[in-house]
C-alpha cells in the first residue's frame, strides 16, 4: 500500500503533460511593414525566459507582450528590422531550455511547419527562405530511446496505464493492453505521415478527459464476466487519442514524416517497452496488496486519487486552450 502511496505520489507532483518534452510553439509572420516580423511564443510555464532571444543583426523590439494562459506562457514581439528579415541566412536565436520545438510560418499564402531541435543549448529559428533545420531525431536507436524516455515521464500515460491494470483482473489485462497499443499505435502513424492532424491542445484535453472516464469504469460495479469486446472497443479508442499526443513528441524532437520509419518504429517499441516494464510495476505492487489484504482499499484509493488527477489536469489545460 505503501508503494502505491508513494506512485501517486510521484504522479501528483508532475505536471502530468502529454507535450513531455518541455516543447515550445513558435509561430513568425511578417507585419504590413516587410522590414517588421511578428515573433510569438508559447512556452510551458516552468521556462526561465528572462534571457532574451538573439534577434537577427540590425533587429530591434519595439513591442513586447507577455501573458500566462493555464500551464502555458505566451510572449509576442513586434520587431523592427533596419534591412529585410526574410533574406537566406537570417535567424532569430532562442537561449531558453526547451526540448524541442514546432515552427510555424506563412510562405507563399501557405503554412509551413518545420521541426526544430535545441543544439549547444540554444534553438535556431530559420527566417530566410533557405529554411535551416537544427538535426533531429534520425536513427532507430534514438527513436528507441527517446520513446523509453517518453513513456518513463508521460504521467497522463502512465496514469491511464495504471487505471486498465485496476479495470480487470491480470489473466484479462494482456487483451486490454493489446487494445491499447494497438490504438495509440495506428494513431501515431496516421499522424506521424501526416494523414491525421490534430492540434495538440485539444488532444490534451481529451487525454485527460480520458483518464476521468476511466477510473469512474473502475469504480462501477460490474458483474464478473469474460465478455470483453466493450472494454477492447472501448480501450482502442481511448489509445487513439493516446497516440496523437506520442506524435505530439516525435513533433518536438524534430521528426517528420519525411524521416525515415525507422524511427517511428523505434520510438514506438520503446513506448511498449517501457509501458511493460512499468505494468510489471504494477501487477508486483497489487500483488503485495493482496497478500497483505490492501487490495480493495488500494484499488480505490488509487482509483478515486487518479480519476482526480485526470479532473485537475482536464481543467488545466481547458483553460489553456485560450
Amino acid at each position: 500500500m505503501l508503494f502505491l502511496i508513494a506512485l501517486l505520489g510521484l504522479l501528483l507532483s508532475s505536471n502530468g503533460g502529454a507535450d513531455v518534452f518541455r516543447g515550445a510553439e513558435l509561430r513568425v509572420a511578417a507585419a504590413t511593414d516587410p522590414q517588421v516580423l511578428v515573433f510569438e511564443t508559447r512556452l510551458p510555464v516552468g521556462i526561465d525566459v528572462s534571457a532574451r532571444p538573439r534577434w537577427p543583426d540590425g533587429c530591434r523590439v519595439t513591442n513586447e507582450q507577455h501573458r500566462t494562459l493555464g500551464e502555458r506562457q505566451l510572449l509576442t514581439f513586434e520587431v523592427t528590422c533596419s534591412v529585410s528579415p526574410w533574406q537566406p541566412g537570417m535567424a532569430i536565436t532562442l537561449p531558453w531550455a526547451v526540448d524541442g520545438a514546432r515552427l510555424l510560418r506563412r510562405q507563399q499564402g501557405r503554412i509551413l511547419t518545420t521541426a526544430l531541435r535545441p543544439r549547444n543549448g540554444t534553438i535556431t529559428v530559420p527566417l530566410g527562405d533557405d529554411g535551416a533545420q537544427v538535426a533531429g531525431v534520425a536513427s532507430l536507436g534514438e527513436g528507441l530511446w527517446q520513446g523509453m524516455v517518453h513513456i518513463a515521464i508521460g504521467w497522463d500515460h502512465l496514469s491511464f496505464v495504471l487505471l486498465i491494470c485496476l479495470l480487470v483482473p491480470a489473466r484479462q489485462l494482456l487483451f486490454l493492453i493489446t487494445a491499447f497499443t494497438l490504438g495509440h499505435s495506428a494513431s501515431l502513424a496516421l499522424a506521424f505521415y501526416e494523414v491525421l492532424h490534430l492540434p495538440i491542445g485539444p488532444v490534451e484535453a481529451t487525454i485527460a478527459l480520458s483518464i476521468v472516464l476511466l477510473a469512474r469504469e473502475v469504480l462501477l460495479p460490474r458483474e464478473r464476466t469474460d465478455h470483453m469486446l466493450r472494454p477492447f472497443l472501448v480501450i482502442t479508442c481511448f489509445g487513439l487519442l493516446h497516440g496523437l499526443g506520442f506524435a505530439s513528441a516525435l513533433e518536438a524532437l524534430g521528426v517528420s514524416s519525411t524521416t525515415r520509419w525507422p524511427v517511428l518504429l523505434g520510438f514506438n517499441l520503446g513506448v511498449e517497452i517501457g509501458q511493460l516494464l512499468f505494468v510489471g510495476l504494477i501487477l508486483a505492487l497489487l500483488a503485495l496488496c493482496r497478500w497483505l489484504d490492501l487490495a480493495t482499499p488500494a484499488r480505490q484509493v488509487l482509483s478515486f486519487s487518479t480519476g482526480g488527477l485526470g479532473a485537475f489536469w482536464l481543467i488545466e489545460r481547458l483553460l489553456s486552450l485560450g
